[in-house]
């Protein structure tokens, strides 16, 4: 008799330790078990749940069919369960996340509801929080696809491509696309890929500062301002834009009191060689490097009396110019290469010319020139006699 009572003593204790846990895993109570054991309690309701894309709680509306849901951490969760109500249907578990967030994608026209609770550490009903956090509805209205714009063109010309450009700057237009939120702009250069270079919200974009080549532009439309949402399926293609820059401007170096010229060596290849002359004073022999893409160089000079620039004179494609100034100790230059596309920037070249002009022709039986003084570092008016030729021989004069 004795052993059949501690036998259900003992029994009893079991039974009322597993009572006393489901009683607190239930969330009611933290108590203390028959055997001395500590029955937790399951964890608490997420406090809040919350549509991200509107940063407020529930209801809300998204033009996308991704999102994510939210709800507020639960310290001593180990996992949660999401469930989905989709158009007021059943209750559905979507989910078991360990944090608190989940991602929808792909979602349709409709409206959605989501509740979650935080569960223990184990995957088991009576380990969850007694009740659940209910979010409002939301709505997904996804927008339409965009048509692709039905022209693109190119402003500087008014007309669809092919355009040129000479400059490097440009705007590129596309006609409207009236439920548009944005477009998607796509550069081509020469035979490349197509990278996007912008997502404007209106039907136009500047391009600049392009160096030579040839440029293709394509544009679609997209239904949200963000450009991910109702794109078009095709692009609009324009054709060919080609940029022709002018040429540099040349880089110049002078040469003060002589003359420059190419000379002809005459041999079994025949070639040119410079050659430098001496010239009277208020010479000057100004020379530069070919510059790519030119066929021909203009000049001009300064007007010191006007105070104005002279008109632009065309040398060809000869890369030297040689002047001479009766009167002015210096004198200012503008060089500027020129092409198919016109003539580009000038490089100003100022030039301090000699004091000294010569007076007449030279002795040709002294071999002296006789000179005066213009200003200057010397005496206005002032002769002198130099060394300018030999005897019996011409002198080269201006």
């Amino acid at each position: 008799m004795g052993t059949k009572v501690v036998r259900l003593i003992r029994n009893l204790s079991v039974v009322a330790c597993v009572f006393f846990t489901l009683y607190a895993k239930i969330g009611l109570a933290a108590v203390q078990c028959p055997d001395g054991e500590i029955c937790e309690r399951p964890p608490t309701i997420p406090s809040a749940i919350t549509y991200p894309g509107s940063n407020s709680t529930f209801p809300a509306t998204t033009n996308a069919g991704t999102y994510v849901v939210n709800w507020t951490a639960v310290p001593a969760a180990g996992y949660y369960r999401l469930e989905e109500q989709v158009n007021g249907g059943t209750w559905l578990l979507i989910a078991q996340p360990q944090v608190n967030s989940f991602t929808l994608t792909n979602k349709q026209n409709g409206t959605y509801s989501y509740r979650v609770k935080s569960c223990g550490d184990d995957i088991d009903t009576f380990g969850c929080s007694l009740g659940t956090r209910l979010g409002g509805v939301l709505t997904v209205s996804l927008l339409s696809v965009q048509p692709a714009p039905a022209a693109i063109t190119y402003p500087g010309s008014n007309s669809t491509f092919p355009a040129t450009s000479n400059t490097g700057s440009f705007v590129v237009n596309w006609a409207t696309v009236s439920s548009a939120g944005s477009y998607w702009l796509e550069e081509k250069v020469g035979a490349g890929a197509w990278v996007k270079i912008a997502q404007p919200l209106s039907n136009s974009y500047s391009v600049s500062n392009k160096p030579n080549g040839d440029y293709s532009y394509q544009v679609k439309a997209c239904a949200d301002a963000a450009g991910t949402t109702g794109c078009s399926t095709a692009y609009r293609t324009g054709g060919v834009l080609s940029v022709v820059l002018p040429p540099p401007a040349p880089t110049v170096s002078q040469t003060l009191d002589k003359t420059f010229s190419w000379v002809l060596i005459h041999g079994d290849v025949p070639f040119l060689v410079p050659s430098y002359t001496n010239a009277a004073p208020g010479s000057v022999a100004l020379t530069w490097s070919a510059v790519a893409g030119a066929t021909s160089y203009q000049y001009r000079v300064w007007d010191a009396q006007t105070q104005t620039w002279g008109t632009w004179q065309t040398l060809g494609n000869q890369t030297y110019l040689n002047y001479y100034n009766e009167s002015q100790l210096s004198a200012q230059f503008e060089i500027r290469s020129c092409g198919s596309a016109g003539c580009g920037n000038s490089t100003a070249q100022t030039v301090t010319l000699s004091p000294w002009r010569n007076v007449g022709t030279c002795n040709i039986n002294t071999g002296e020139q006789q000179q005066v003084c213009i200003g200057g570092t010397c005496v206005l008016h002032q002769l002198r006699y130099v060394a300018s030729c030999t005897p019996t021989t011409t002198c080269n004069v201006q």
